[in-house]
């Protein structure tokens, strides 16, 4: 059973609805996708979620949690170092161009993904999750 849309409030902070959406996902049995809620993308285990839209290349922040990427050309965005293990940063084709202006995932240091030092997304309207773990950052 899907979570109705957002609620017509201001774009407050809003803790009580991280626990609302907690009990929700309780009662219902677990949502079935991310839900939106006062500019924030709560998360299936009901965190809130930082989305920044990305239009050239540009650092991920330690605060980001979904990058939507709205790049005109091919555009690079790179990882910083020193993430801690379990650290989940989303990376999305919002323009549905991926496919001619590739968005290029690069490491910083030492730091790995999937045993490479950079990770290219092509698919129109590909979305990517990356998970830091103690010896690289896993792509899939």
């Amino acid at each position: 059973m899907p979570i109705p849309g957002p609620l017509p409030l201001p774009p407050q902070s809003f803790p009580w609805a991280v626990r609302a959406f907690q009990l929700l996902d309780q009662y219902f049995g677990g949502l079935t996708s991310d839900q939106t809620f006062a500019g924030k993308i709560i998360g299936l285990a009901g965190r809130c979620r930082n989305n920044r839209q990305i239009i050239a290349s540009a650092t991920i922040l330690s605060t980001d949690d979904v990058l939507s990427v709205l790049c005109p050309v091919a555009c690079t965005l790179t990882m910083p170092e020193g993430l801690p293990v379990g650290t989940r940063i989303t990376v999305q084709d919002e323009s549905a161009a991926a496919a001619t202006n590739n968005i290029t995932i690069a490491m910083s240091g030492d730091d790995m993904v999937n045993g490479a030092t950079s990770y290219v997304l092509s698919t129109n309207y590909g979305v990517v999750t990356f998970l830091k773990s103690d010896t690289q950052w896993i792509a899939g």
